[in-house]
């Protein structure tokens, strides 16, 4: 596949979106195993890394190490940051440029779910995925799988759909909000300093917990027992 200069960044391996890595090249491979075309590709992987892999806030590592894309193909639950780098890294295994992108957003949906452990009704640093489809860049979040999407009472997000625009259709019906308010823009790969960085200025008493029993990068929330 012939690309741009500009995009080789979006197709080099990186810490993170470690796409050399060879659990992650069998993945992609898998999922597109007798696929032709990038389209048909992307398709695949979006639907793949979107149900394969629980979206679990039950337990959050924020060590380097455990926000690879790999770290997930082996684990098989993670959060919104996890499952937005595999897809980038499975694209770039097969020739798809990819970046990912970031934003805040502010939701009662936050506030039901998590306000008492969050401590704010703001989701920060939530992470999409855009691939590029030869001449456009296509906004994709694999973040819930069907049965989290269930358990949130929220639509599943297919190919192509903007996840704002589905989300504001249907928290109309349902009396619910989510505003996005800060965006971060997109990268070649997860800013990791960036994120702890907001991390620890938005939820600062999270970070008091786990400095008070020296694991600063990993705490358990054992108040989303049960979660799908």
């Amino acid at each position: 596949m012939r690309t741009d200069h500009a995009l080789e960044a979006y197709l080099t391996p990186a810490e993170f979106i470690d796409s050399n890595n060879p659990a992650v090249i069998d993945y992609a491979h898998q999922v597109t195993n007798g696929l032709k075309y990038d389209t048909e590709k992307a398709v695949e992987l979006f639907y793949a890394v979107r149900d394969d892999f629980k979206f679990d806030l039950g337990h959050i590592d924020l060590h380097p190490s455990k926000l690879k894309a790999s770290a997930l193909v082996k684990r098989g639950v993670g959060t919104d940051i996890e499952k937005s780098t595999l897809l980038a890294a499975a694209a770039r295994a097969v020739g798809i440029p990819s970046r990912v992108s970031f934003a805040n957003l502010r939701s009662n949906l936050t506030a039901e779910q998590l306000g008492n452990v969050l401590q704010s009704d703001m989701l920060v640093f939530h992470s999409y995925v855009e691939l590029w489809m030869g001449n456009h860049w296509v906004k994709l979040s694999p973040a819930f799988n069907r049965e989290a999407c269930d358990y949130l009472d929220l639509p599943p997000l297919d190919f192509g759909i903007p996840e704002e625009k589905l989300f504001k259709k249907h928290h109309r019906r349902k009396h619910k909000y989510l505003k996005y308010v800060h965006d971060y823009g997109d990268f070649a790969d997860l800013p990791y300093d960036l994120y702890i960085r907001e991390l620890r200025k938005y939820y600062p008493h999270l970070f008091k917990i786990v400095d008070e029993t020296a694991k600063p990068f990993k705490f358990d929330l054992q108040f989303l027992e049960g979660w799908v």
